[in-house]
């Protein structure tokens, strides 16, 4: 499947898709964000299709962007969890990732397509 895997906020942020995501205590995520490497994280076992993968791709995306304006300092963790998921909710179905200077795109094999 065609993913996005490079999309450029200011400059360009790397986009992964491992196998899994797991966070520093072992629990299984749909996603992560690693602003200092400027990398998004998004785990191929927890999606079941384009569309559930493309909400979580938005949803990292969003939080790097708050993160890199500097905007998640001043929100704390709750107020921007709280945010990015409205955002992510309401742009996702409407927003569609499509090839243009701003994004690079990649094939990557997902579990369902199999």
């Amino acid at each position: 499947m065609r993913v996005p895997i490079k999309i450029k906020l200011l400059r360009w942020v790397k986009i992964a898709y491992p196998d899994a995501v797991i966070d520093e205590q072992g629990a299984p995520l749909y996603g992560r964000t690693i602003v200092g490497n400027r990398r998004v994280e998004v785990a191929k076992d927890r999606h079941s299709g384009a569309e559930d993968l493309h909400a979580t791709t938005l949803h990292e995306v969003l939080h790097l962007a708050l993160s890199v304006s500097g905007h998640s300092e001043w929100l704390g963790e709750e107020r921007e969890e709280a945010l990015v998921t409205a955002l992510e909710n309401y742009l996702a179905p409407v927003l569609c990732f499509r090839e243009n200077s701003v994004v690079s795109w990649g094939e990557v094999d997902f579990p369902w397509e199999e």
